[in-house]
């Protein structure tokens, strides 16, 4: 065994798995559905239905992704899965009715789920003792540049040539990105290529020892365990709030605060631009300071990013803040799961118990917009919302720093099967 120096390789090639099925099949979705509503003449909401059918498909096939990898290995199930991926992308470009394009889109889900975050997140996990949150910050930008690099792209390319050769194009890109990536770079452990994890202990290497063996607590027994209820409920709020407070923002400063639909989309893409700094600085912030103050931190922003919110009112400028605010704690989305899990679980049954996890994220996430969406229509003001949301992420906040100590502390049964 050696000590690694293919740690930074692996990060690379989770940051293209981000972009194409992060920074594609989500993020271009908002460009594709009115180019859908046309095509198809449906209204808004048959088009969000495609949305949340694709959602949860893709978060229950989580729940059967560890058995998968288990029984065909993780280099033969993220290739099946990807190609999975590919058909359900590409076709959608033939689709000639709502119904068949919900079909190649409930493809599409289940194959993004056996190649996307919990697989990206394993591979950050096995790879990374030392700088674990440094190299997801910096692998997990890749949802982000991507999704500024394709939305630019498939903008065009729809207004040029119409969404459906956009989408053969976007699943060309996939395929070309996707192919090496999966079949080559993404190697699962360091051992399978005669290497330790970044950061191993030095003692060990000077003693030439092979690399430990994975521990963690398994899904069945960290189920009956109170840091499971407090990771769910973090989980739950995080899908909740983030998404929540994200898909109704541009709402929120058209119809709320008087911005025009394009000072909204700059404030917008301030926010996701932003996104790509702060998935660096937060993934800094967890191997340097811990769990407890980075998300502290990240409250703090989501604490900000509401007061900003609440008084931008005729702001162009306060408008910018807020979206710069909120492109730092938006960061938490994708960044802190997969550490703080991590760091409560070990490396045994990640993909596993993720698939748990991401399950009650996801609910979060298709709950919050909804909800807040409702209050706004009776109320005409989205402020109390805002104040909800902060308090929601104060008890957050407060879960995923008491299981972390008690993890920490011993709280399990012993981390072995």
């Amino acid at each position: 065994m050696k000590k690694s120096t293919y740690h930074w390789v692996i990060v690379g090639a989770v940051f293209i798995l981000m972009a194409m099925t992060i920074g594609y099949p989500v993020n271009c979705f908002s460009v594709f559905a009115p180019a859908w509503v046309a095509s198809y003449g449906v209204n808004t909401s048959t088009v969000q239905l495609v949305n949340l059918i694709t959602t949860v498909v893709n978060a229950c096939s989580c729940l059967i992704l560890a058995k998968i990898m288990g029984k065909l290995g993780f280099r033969k199930s993220i290739i099946m899965y990807s190609i999975i991926a590919f058909i359900g992308l590409f076709g959608r470009s033939f689709a000639p009715n709502i119904p068949t394009l919900i079909v190649f889109s409930v493809i599409s889900a289940f194959g993004l789920s056996g190649c996307s975050t919990i697989p990206c997140s394993l591979l950050i996990n096995n790879w990374f003792v030392a700088d674990r949150g440094t190299a997801t910050g910096i692998a997990f930008t890749g949802s982000v540049a991507g999704g500024l690099i394709l939305v630019q792209l498939t903008k065009n390319w729809v207004a040029a040539a119409g969404w459906q050769r956009a989408n053969i194009y976007l699943g060309i890109i996939f395929a070309v990105c996707m192919l090496p990536i999966v079949c080559w770079l993404a190697v699962e452990k360091p051992a399978d290529k005669g290497m330790y994890p970044h950061g191993v202990d030095e003692e060990t290497l000077k003693a030439g020892k092979n690399t430990p063996t994975l521990t963690g607590i398994a899904k069945g027994a960290f189920m009956k365990t109170p840091v499971f209820w407090l990771a769910a409920v973090y989980f739950f709020i995080l899908g909740f709030c983030n998404m929540g407070f994200q898909n109704n923002m541009t709402l929120a400063l058209v119809y709320q605060h008087g911005f025009s639909a394009e000072q909204a989309a700059n404030i917008f893409s301030v926010n996701m631009f932003i996104q790509i700094f702060g998935k660096i600085l937060l993934g800094k912030i967890y191997d340097k300071a811990g769990i407890k103050v980075a998300t502290l931190y990240t409250l703090v922003l989501f604490i900000l990013s509401s007061v900003t919110m609440i008084i931008c009112t005729g702001s162009i400028a306060l408008g910018m803040v807020f979206g710069g605010l909120f492109g730092l704690m938006s960061a938490s989305t994708t960044v802190a799961p997969p550490y703080v899990l991590g760091s409560m679980i070990g490396r045994k049954h990640y993909a596993d118990i993720y698939g748990v996890l991401n399950l009650v994220c996801v609910a979060g996430m298709a709950f919050g917009p909804i909800i807040a969406s409702g209050v706004f229509d009776k109320t005409g003001s989205f402020n109390i919302v805002w104040i909800a949301f902060s308090a929601l992420y104060v008890i957050s906040t407060i879960c995923a720093i008491a299981g972390a100590k008690k993890a920490a502390d011993g709280g399990f049964p012993a981390m072995t099967d």
